[in-house]
C-alpha cells in the first residue's frame, strides 16, 4: 500500500508582513510515515514549502509515486490553502484524500462541508489511525464504520466515529522519519537563529493547563511524557546521524515534571552531547534556579515564556493561573542562570481595554526580554474562547486565511473584548515600536549578537518584526469588516 504524506504550505497566511523563509520539520507527519513504514506500507513524505517547490511539482511526483492514499496536514490558517490543493490532487489522480491537524479535529462536520474534494478527516492523533487505514486499503476491506477517529461521508451525510483514545506509552513509537528530507532545508525563525543545523524535536505530548486561548484538541489536556532516557536516545541520534548540535524542543509544557527534567539534563551531560536547546516554558514551573542552573549547564540557551499579559484580571480571564511577580521571577532567575529568556504577550483577551492593553506593554519592557513577540488573539476553534463567543458564527465562516495571530488582519469584529479590529491592529503596531526602539533595547540586542551570524539574525529578526508592525498599523487605517 502506498501513502503520500503532504505538509500544506504555511508562509502566504503572513500576507505583507511575511519575513522570508522559515520553516520547521513536520513532526506529525514524520510519525505517521514512521508507523507506517513499521506496519509495511510504501511512504513518501513531501514538504513542498520547505524544498521549494510548488503545487504542479507535487503533482508530477504523486504521478510517478501513483498512492492509494494522499495525506495533507495542516493548520487553521492555511485549511484554505489545503481545500485549494486537494481540489487540484482529486482533479488530476483518483485517490482517497485525507487531511489531519488541528483545525480538522476541531470541525470535522464543517471541514468536510466547507472542502467537497477531502474524503476523510483525521481527528487528532495520526500515527494509528493512518495507519489502519492503510492496512484497510491493503487488504481491500476498507470498512470507514471500523476505524476509530475519522468523520467522513456516507449517502450525502457526515458519519463521525468513536474517537480513539491519546497515545499513552509514547516510547513505543519510533522516531519520526527524517529520510525523505534534507535537515538543510529548516531554518527557524531569525529571532531563534543560531547559525547551526537544527532540529525540532518533542519530549512529551500534552498540557495539564486549562488556557481558554488555546486549542490543543490533537495532543490533549493529558501530560504524555517520553521516558528520559529515550528523548536522549533520539536527540543522541540526531547528533550522530545528521550532525545536529542546536534542538527546538517544541513541547507544550517541557517542564511539567521537573524530576524528568533533571533525568534529561543529567543524561545529556553524563553522555557529553555538547549541544543547545531551545524550550516553550510556563513560569510558574521556572521559578527554580538550582533548575535553571542545571538546564543551562545542559545546553539550554532559549526559555519562551508565554507570558500573554501584564495585568492580572486579564491573566485570571483567560485561565492562566500564573502570577506577575512570577513571571518577574522567573526571568530574573534565567538572568541570573545565564539563559536568555523570550516572552509573547497576547492582546485582545477576554475583557482586554485600552488599559489592560498598556499595562501589558509596560509590563513586557519591564522585563527587559531580548525578544518580545505581540501578537492579536485569535479566537482558533476547539478553544474555550471560541466555543464562548463564537461557536454560532462558524456557520458564516467560508475562508479561514485571516486566521493567524500574526497576519495582516483579523477575522472578524470580536464581542469578548470591547476594542475594534482597528485598535487592536494600532495597539499591536505602538507595542513593537516601543519596545524596540528604545536605547536599552537595541543595546541589548547588539550585546545577544555576540558572533556575527547571531548579530545578523537578530538584526534580520528585529526588522522583520518592525516592518510588521507598520503594516498592522496601516491595516488598522483600512481594515474592513468581513463575515
Amino acid at each position: 500500500m502506498k501513502l503520500c504524506l503532504i505538509n500544506i504550505p504555511y508562509l502566504e497566511v503572513y500576507g505583507k508582513i511575511n519575513m522570508g523563509h522559515n520553516s520547521a520539520y513536520p513532526l506529525g507527519l514524520g510519525y505517521i510515515a514512521a508507523v507506517a513504514k513499521e506496519r509495511g506500507h510504501e511512504v513518501l513524505l513531501l514538504d513542498p514549502e520547505a524544498e521549494g517547490k510548488d503545487l504542479v511539482s507535487v503533482v508530477d511526483r504523486l504521478r510517478d509515486f501513483r498512492p492509494d492514499l494522499v495525506g495533507l496536514s495542516c493548520v487553521t490558517a492555511n485549511f484554505t490553502i489545503a481545500c485549494r490543493w486537494a481540489s487540484v490532487i482529486k482533479k488530476e489522480l483518483p485517490v482517497l484524500l485525507a487531511v489531519g491537524g488541528v483545525h480538522v479535529s476541531a470541525l470535522p462536520e464543517k471541514s468536510l462541508q466547507d472542502c467537497p474534494d477531502i474524503d476523510i478527516v483525521v481527528i487528532g492523533e495520526g500515527e494509528y489511525v493512518v495507519s489502519a487505514l492503510c492496512d484497510f486499503i491493503e487488504k481491500k476491506e476498507l470498512d470507514l464504520a471500523a476505524v476509530p477517529s475519522i468523520a467522513y461521508r456516507k449517502h450525502g451525510k457526515v458519519v463521525i466515529n468513536e474517537k480513539k483514545g491519546f497515545i499513552e506509552d509514547l516510547d513505543r513509537l519510533p522516531y519520526p522519519d527524517r529520510t525523505q528530507v534534507d535537515v538543510g532545508w529548516y531554518r527557524l525563525q531569525p529571532q531563534f537563529e543560531r547559525g547551526k543545523l537544527h532540529a525540532t524535536i518533542l519530549s512529551s505530548r500534552g498540557c495539564p493547563s486549562s488556557c481558554t486561548f488555546c486549542g490543543n484538541i490533537t495532543t490533549g489536556r493529558k501530560y504524555r511524557p517520553h521516558g528520559a532516557v529515550y528523548f536522549v536516545n533520539e536527540l543522541e541520534y540526531l547528533v550522530k546521524k545528521y550532525g545536529i548540535r542546536h534542538f527546538h524542543i517544541v513541547d507544550d509544557n517541557f517542564a511539567a515534571d521537573r524530576d524528568r527534567v533533571v533525568r534529561i539534563c543529567e543524561e545529556i551531560l553524563r553522555r557529553q552531547l555538547n549541544i543547545t536547546w531551545f524550550i516553550f516554558g510556563r513560569v510558574d514551573q521556572l521559578n527554580d534556579r538550582e533548575l535553571l542552573g542545571l538546564m543551562k549547564k545542559a545546553g539550554c540557551i532559549y526559555i519562551l515564556f508565554g507570558v500573554e499579559s501584564g495585568n492580572q484580571r486579564i491573566l485570571d480571564n483567560i485561565k492562566k493561573q500564573v502570577t506577575l511577580e512570577q513571571t518577574e521571577a522567573a526571568c530574573r532567575l534565567c538572568r541570573e542562570a545565564g539563559i536568555r529568556y523570550l516572552n509573547s504577550f497576547i492582546i485582545g483577551c477576554p475583557g482586554e481595554t485600552k488599559k489592560t492593553a498598556e499595562d501589558t506593554v509596560r509590563f513586557a519592557i519591564s522585563l527587559k526580554a531580548v525578544i518580545t513577540g505581540f501578537s492579536i488573539l485569535i479566537p482558533f476553534p476547539g478553544t474555550a474562547i471560541f466555543q464562548q463567543y463564537y461557536r454560532e458564527k462558524v456557520k458564516e465562516i467560508k475562508d479561514w486565511s485571516n486566521w493567524c495571530s500574526v497576519g495582516d488582519d483579523i477575522p472578524f469584529d470580536y464581542t469578548h473584548t470591547e476594542l475594534s479590529r482597528e485598535e487592536l491592529l494600532k495597539i499591536v503596531a505602538g507595542a513593537y515600536r516601543r519596545y524596540y526602539l528604545r536605547l536599552p533595547q537595541i543595546i541589548r540586542l547588539l550585546s545577544f549578537g555576540f558572533r556575527p551570524s547571531v548579530l545578523l539574525a537578530y538584526l534580520r529578526g528585529g526588522i522583520g518584526l518592525l516592518r510588521a508592525s507598520f503594516n498592522w498599523y496601516f491595516a488598522s487605517k483600512t481594515a474592513k469588516k468581513t463575515p
